[in-house]
């Protein structure tokens, strides 16, 4: 689940993703109107949100380091951190 998909994936109640998967988020490239900044900021906030759902103490630094680049993630890694609630095991 990469890209725009890491974010589409926080839209979900439930997000569950299998043991194979792995997520990369970032901040999306190329000229950006003032509309697209303030979209950007919001979908800033939404995935800061869902990660202090787990994890409290997490920072606004702390996801736009992240963010500065490609940062690729296991499922084990996007579970910790909040991105994701759980693993498919693969028996359902």
């Amino acid at each position: 689940c990469y890209s725009i998909g890491a974010w589409i994936l926080q839209a979900g109640d439930k997000r569950r993703i299998s043991k194979h998967s792995s997520i990369m988020i970032h901040h999306g490239s190329g000229d950006k109107t003032q509309f697209d900044k303030e979209l950007d900021e919001k979908c800033v906030d939404i995935l800061l949100e869902r990660i202090r759902e787990k994890n409290p103490d997490f920072s606004r630094k702390q996801l736009d380091k992240m963010l500065l680049k490609d940062s690729y993630m296991w499922v084990d890694e996007a579970i910790r951190l909040g991105l994701v609630d759980e693993l498919i095991d693969g028996e359902e």
